[in-house]
């Protein structure tokens, strides 16, 4: 199975962010920008995945082939 976690809170992020403020944006604009592209509307917190992964797993125990969000809703299944 794969998580497909979108756009997440992490340095990655935080250093296109800084970049953006560089340029002249807010970090609200910055934060917006990246986090619309995301299914939540929002960035994601890391905590959010430890979240879902552990749900996932012992909700559904070892499943197969599944595609999920960070909320852990199927986005696609093989």
């Amino acid at each position: 199975s794969t998580l497909c976690p979108g756009f997440t809170r992490t340095s990655l992020i935080e250093a296109s962010i800084a970049k953006q403020l560089e340029r002249g944006k807010t970090r609200a604009e910055a934060e917006a920008a990246f986090g619309k592209m995301n299914r939540e509307g929002r960035l994601i917190e890391p905590e959010e995945i430890a979240e879902t992964v552990l749900r996932l797993y012992t909700t559904n125990g070892l499943t197969s082939g599944g595609v999920y969000d960070a909320a852990g809703t199927p986005v696609s299944a093989a």
